[in-house]
């Protein structure tokens, strides 16, 4: 009986515990819009976690490594890069390498910055990685609705979020595309991306064309990631693009 008791307390206590951190905002200084924001989650997604753990993983780097980062930019902003790239790696648990991998993709020179690549011209950049021609059609065109949106407010968010959605349930629908993950992927991160950056408050300027440029940037290379690594890699690139992009972009 007392073995009884014991378990149960100690289950009421993990349950009390649980509920408290739920409560915790995931960001400091949040405005009070967070009830206002569309959720980001879509279970519909069978990747949906890469974006959610996308947006954990932006606001760790953000709040433990960005005075590292500013003073190694301040040097050097490629060995910044390098150095966003091996903490994000750390963080999404997938191999440094594969922000070379994704650089030499991007067919970057020694000297030129991630955060120099047009991630808004996004089918230059589509065209940089083997995808099959029904996927890249199919997910250009995605892009291109969801991009009529207006963004910099929180009912332009809300209608990001939920014409991303739209375009997940097409896509899925769709059983020719034979890279159909990885365009379920990149649309997991934006999705998850706008709510960031909309709900920390310290994200981008409402400026149309920074904005994707910032977005477009966390869920190009967290669907590029995903296509190299799998979700860590989702999770880990993505990470780190929107680390370099967000602050220079």
């Amino acid at each position: 009986m007392k073995r009884n008791l014991l378990t149960i307390t100690i289950l009421a206590l993990s349950m009390t515990l649980f509920t408290n951190c739920e409560k915790e905002k995931p960001c400091e200084n949040c405005p009070d819009t967070l009830a206002q924001l569309t959720d980001p989650n879509n279970p519909m997604n069978p990747f949906d976690k890469i974006g959610a753990d996308h947006n954990v993983g932006l606001a760790f780097i953000r709040k433990n490594f960005q005075s590292q980062i500013d003073a190694i930019d301040a040097a050097s902003p490629l060995e910044a890069e390098h150095y966003v790239f091996a903490k994000s790696s750390e963080f999404g648990g997938n191999d440094a390498k594969l922000h070379l991998l994704l650089r030499d993709r991007l067919k970057l020179k020694d000297n030129e910055l991630l955060r120099d690549v047009d991630f808004s011209d996004f089918d230059k950049v589509l065209g940089y990685f083997r995808l099959d021609d029904d996927t890249r059609q199919a997910l250009s065109q995605s892009i291109r609705i969801i991009m009529r949106m207006e963004p910099g407010s929180i009912e332009g968010t809300n209608a990001i979020i939920n014409a991303i959605m739209e375009q997940e349930r097409i896509i899925m629908a769709n059983s020719r595309l034979e890279n159909r993950d990885f365009a379920l992927a990149l649309l997991a991160v934006w999705r998850h991306s706008n709510y960031f950056w909309a709900e920390t408050g310290n994200g981008p300027e409402p400026l149309k064309k920074k904005w994707w440029q910032i977005t477009l940037a966390d869920a190009i290379c967290g669907g590029v990631g995903f296509l190299l690594g799998g979700p860590a890699g989702g999770v880990g690139l993505g990470v780190g693009a929107s680390t370099l992009v967000a602050e220079k972009g």
